[in-house]
């Protein structure tokens, strides 16, 4: 896993991070640490902005427990981060999304996804939690407009049972991404879909010869919307096998 740590808005918020402390300032582009040398990436090739060398804020990078700022030109390993501290992690809990109609949309990713009803705490409006394996998606009901593009990706084992209650629905979207199923590299199957409130969703799968027949038919692979340099065909979506 790799993490860009990007320019700070606000570094004094920086200092009460604990005992390892991650963060950047005074530098006008992304800039990337590791354990390991990535000399050979285009990345080592960005230099820092000459405000940067001359900012104490950069000590900021140096943690109590020793760990030491990393050279430019490198990328910052999760390790790293944690400055090899186990205790210390972090992953996504949960997404919130909005629904017209709450039970029309748990209904769409009950009958999809197979999603099962959680408690939840009275926030004062209309909520329902959804366990989607160890992540939970939380829908809160209010007439909102989504946006074109954003999104929430779920893994699934198997993607045909999603694809035909999706057809059932009429849920396909072939406008975001100008395919409802796109291949990524890596063998990488995405299927993209608008629930009930708008919400674009996307079902990722892997192995696009276990899709049936009719399905790989409908595929269509990223490189043929957009052309793809050999950098760009080493993405990889964190999808297991």
């Amino acid at each position: 896993m790799q993490v860009a740590v990007q320019t700070a808005p606000n570094p004094t918020s920086l200092a009460s991070h604990g005992p390892c402390r991650i963060g950047i300032v005074a530098f006008r582009r992304p800039v990337f640490w590791s354990s390991r040398n990535t000399s050979d990436s285009p990345l080592s090739q960005m230099p820092p902005s000459p405000a940067a060398s001359q900012s104490p804020l950069m000590k900021i990078l140096t943690a109590p427990n020793g760990c030491d700022p990393a050279p430019h030109g490198t990328t910052l390993s999760l390790s790293r981060m944690q400055c090899e501290d186990p205790h210390m992690s972090a992953r996504i809990n949960h997404v919130s999304i909005n629904a017209r109609d709450l039970q029309e949309s748990v209904g769409f990713y009950v009958d999809l996804l197979g999603a099962e009803l959680l408690p939840s705490p009275n926030f004062g409006l209309p909520v329902v939690w959804l366990a989607l394996g160890r992540t939970q998606l939380h829908l809160f009901e209010r007439d909102l407009q989504p946006t074109s593009h954003h999104h929430l990706g779920i893994t699934v084992d198997d993607l045909e049972p999603v694809y035909r209650a999706a057809e059932r629905r009429d849920a396909f979207d072939r406008e975001a991404f100008r395919n409802h199923l796109v291949e990524l590299p890596g063998d990488v199957v995405q299927l993209y879909l608008r629930d009930p409130a708008g919400n674009l969703v996307e079902i990722d799968h892997h192995g696009v010869d276990r899709l049936p027949a009719d399905l790989r038919a409908q595929l269509k692979g990223v490189w043929e919307f957009n052309p793809q340099s050999d950098e760009h065909m080493r993405g990889r979506l964190f999808v297991p096998d």
